[in-house]
């Protein structure tokens, strides 16, 4: 699953930009009322006393059971940890009547196998004793109610875009961390220890492929026609929607994000769950698009070649291949250009403002550091563009050479990507995203069918070799 965030260049008809903020609005409201009709039923029925309850039941039990707890031997290797807990999730299967088939054991250490086997099973009856709570976040009786209030409450929102912001407030309810502690967040809510969330400005309307229709202009403009609203003609019962004309941002510096749109017009990337939003800071509307990726062809991999790949000092990236070391990504000299230029515009800036008049100041922080923000963001777009077309360039040459795994080296501190274009005078915090970088490599290696093993992993490898 892919995003996009395209801008709308206009709307066919000057009344939806107006109809679709008030609608935002709607959406809005609609959010803090199932919070409120959430809470409302939960406090109705007595939750917070059934989950104190609990976790007083929880605790006596990890206290009467600290003792009798099964402990696997010590100086056990990584390798059979993680199998012993396999194993326990199978035993813990088999109690629920699941019957999967054994995980494989791994090859080394066979004589430590029978005492993980007797450990998980022992672990697993541990746990068959452990109190639960009979009490769900989101119950089918609450989930009717909440959308009957909704369907009430807010007829002019079309039906299909009740349902999908219930489903993502429902799920945000279900995977909602406490703001400290290790509760689940709706039962800190009900607890009193945090407030339940509310929002304030107007916020996306959601729509799927099923209110949502994806063509191609005349002039090679991608047109998403939405119905988002809801209206009833004098003297007819059933609802009608009105069906908005959006035309959306594909070309010029956009255009490279812009073409998986294309394929979504044309039915070759199924679309899923988007949105509609705008943008105050900006002030300007924007699509949020989901969509899945086409299957490609998958290139003849041998999984017994490794390539490597690594952060270099003098050089973006080094990729060794058959024992030969490429540089990928260039000699990096526009990396140096563009960091100094950005570091240099922003104390520039910073120094004009100190040294500004007090008729040039006072007028808030926004505009104060609005200069600042946009090299910011000039920053982050030029990374994130360097980082996929570095990606691409990678793979290219790993299916090139038909390898199967992949290994990458942890980057660390003092690599030509940190370093390049700062003045070591200076402290300077412009830093690069490598976390960015893996998550590109991650998905791409993914959807290629290459092994990609990262640093950590590779540590463990070798700790287990010697």
């Amino acid at each position: 699953m892919l995003c996009l965030r395209l801008p709308v260049v206009t709307f066919a008809d000057d009344e939806h930009r107006r109809l679709l903020y008030d609608l935002s609005r709607r959406c809005q409201e609609a959010t803090n009322s199932f919070w409120q009709q959430w809470e409302l039923w939960h406090v109705q029925n007595g939750s917070a006393h059934e989950i104190r309850q609990f976790l007083a039941a929880l605790a006596k039990w990890r206290t009467e059971n600290a003792a009798t707890k099964p402990k696997l031997p010590k100086r056990t290797p990584k390798t059979m940890r993680l199998h012993a807990a396999s194993l326990v999730k199978w035993h813990k299967d088999l109690a629920r009547g699941i019957e999967n088939p054994a995980p494989p054991a791994p090859g080394a250490d066979a004589n430590l196998l029978p005492a993980v086997h007797e450990y998980a099973r022992q672990i697993a009856a541990h746990a068959e004793t452990k109190p639960r709570l009979n009490l769900l976040a989101v119950p089918s009786e609450l989930s009717r109610l909440i959308y009957h209030k909704m369907s009430a409450e807010f007829p002019d929102l079309n039906s299909r875009t009740r349902v999908l912001l219930q489903n993502k407030l429902t799920k945000l309810v279900l995977e909602m961390k406490s703001a400290y502690g290790s509760l689940s967040g709706w039962m800190s809510i009900l607890l009193c220890q945090q407030g339940r969330p509310s929002s304030t400005p107007p916020l996306p309307l959601p729509f799927d492929k099923a209110n949502t229709k994806v063509s191609l202009g005349a002039d090679g403009e991608v047109h998403m026609r939405v119905r988002v609203d809801r209206f009833t003609e004098p003297g007819e019962t059933g609802g009608k929607s009105t069906e908005i004309d959006v035309v959306i941002e594909t070309r010029g510096r956009i255009a490279r994000y812009a073409a998986p749109l294309h394929q979504v017009a044309a039915g070759l990337a199924p679309l899923a769950g988007s949105s509609i939003q705008y943008d105050h800071r900006e002030k300007k509307w924007f699509v949020l698009v989901s969509y899945q990726e086409p299957a490609i062809e998958q290139p003849q991999l041998n999984p017994g070649k490794v390539c490597f790949l690594r952060p270099a000092r003098r050089h973006p990236w080094s990729l060794r291949i058959d024992g030969h070391t490429r540089w990928v990504g260039g000699s990096g000299s526009h990396i140096t250009h563009r960091r100094a230029a950005v570091i240099a515009g922003r104390w520039s800036r910073q120094e004009n403002y100190r040294t500004a008049t007090k008729n040039r100041k006072g007028h808030g922080r926004e505009r104060a550091l609005c200069n600042v923000l946009k090299l910011e963001k000039s920053w982050r777009g030029f990374c994130k563009t360097y980082n996929e077309t570095v990606v691409a360039e990678i793979l290219q040459r790993v299916a090139d050479n038909h390898a199967g795994k992949l290994l990458l080296l942890c980057p660390e501190r003092a690599r030509f990507l940190d370093t390049a274009g700062k003045n070591p005078r200076r402290r300077e915090e412009s830093s690069w995203p490598w976390y960015q970088f893996r998550a590109f490599l991650r998905r791409k290696c993914q959807r290629i069918g290459i092994e990609l093993v990262e640093a950590k992993e590779v540590v463990e490898i070798k700790q287990e070799t010697r």
